[in-house]
């Protein structure tokens, strides 16, 4: 095995590079996908326990951030929006 190391070019190591940023990417934009379903990131236990007055708000700032870790985009804000318009679909 060290023979074989010995003799990759750089070549194959700009290649190999290449491919593990696509390769790193595509599971970027894969998960974001998966998120939207199945929420694997999100873990309901971390912000359930204790509820008092400070974890609450952490729940609502988790849900309205669109980059949060329930991984359903803006989905929980457009929603919110929509109710503090009175259910319309009006920009705030």
């Amino acid at each position: 095995m060290v023979d074989r190391m010995s003799t990759l070019s750089r070549t194959d190591l700009q290649q190999f590079a290449q491919s593990l940023r696509y390769r790193i990417q595509l599971l970027a934009k894969t998960r974001v996908y998966t998120d939207r379903v199945l929420a694997t990131r999100h873990n309901v236990f971390l912000l359930y326990i204790q509820p008092d007055e400070n974890r609450l708000s952490d729940i609502l700032r988790d849900l309205l951030d669109p980059a949060g870790p329930h991984g359903q985009g803006d989905t929980f804000l457009r929603k919110c929006k929509k109710e503090l318009r009175g259910g319309t679909e009006a920009n705030f």
